[in-house]
């Protein structure tokens, strides 16, 4: 569920499919690669325009944990998609 939040955020962004649990935006100059596993978002991130470095977070959440589905999206805009567009 994660990913596909995310996928369908970051589309809006400029990100796109890189793999099946990958997203990617790449431009001339920047990089940011996001990894889903079961258990972790991982973040790569590199190039002039972004602040670079690798970032491993880990995902504990489980969607039968909120009430709405609002409720998990907003908590997926929180803690996850914010740290991945703070990166610019």
């Amino acid at each position: 569920m994660l990913y596909d939040y995310l996928k369908n955020k970051l589309s809006q962004n400029k990100f796109r499919e890189f793999g099946p649990h990958t997203l990617i935006y790449e431009d001339d100059r920047d990089k940011i690669i996001v990894y889903i596993t079961k258990d972790n978002m991982v973040m790569i991130h590199d190039g002039p325009g972004v602040v670079h470095g690798m970032e491993m977070i880990q995902i504990t959440e489980n969607p039968s944990n909120f009430d709405t589905k609002k409720e998990m999206e907003d908590w997926f805009n929180h803690k996850y998609l914010q740290r991945i567009l703070g990166r610019f």
